[in-house]
């Protein structure tokens, strides 16, 4: 069960990442727009972490763990062995 879980976070983390690559890609960016482009995703990431929520997918994969083992399913440092993801 666990190993359903990972890929469901890292599926739901990533998207942000991508959605953030894809606004940087452009070529008409400038670097205020870039400032306000790494703000925006550092604070997502924060927000998310703080209110625990990883994706609705993730949650019902959590919920099927009883409470002595969902303790046990680190998924935040997963995001912390990203390059630039000190949260």
């Amino acid at each position: 069960m666990t190993r359903m879980v990972y890929p469901s976070f890292l599926s739901n983390a990533l998207k942000i990442f991508h959605d953030t690559v894809l606004v940087l890609e452009r070529e008409d960016g400038t670097v205020c727009e870039l400032y306000d482009m790494m703000f925006t995703l550092k604070t997502k990431l924060q927000q998310r972490q703080s209110d625990g929520f990883f994706g609705a997918q993730t949650g019902v994969l959590l919920q099927q763990f009883p409470d002595r083992q969902r303790g046990h399913v680190q998924l935040l440092p997963v995001l912390s062995h990203l390059p630039g993801a000190a949260l």
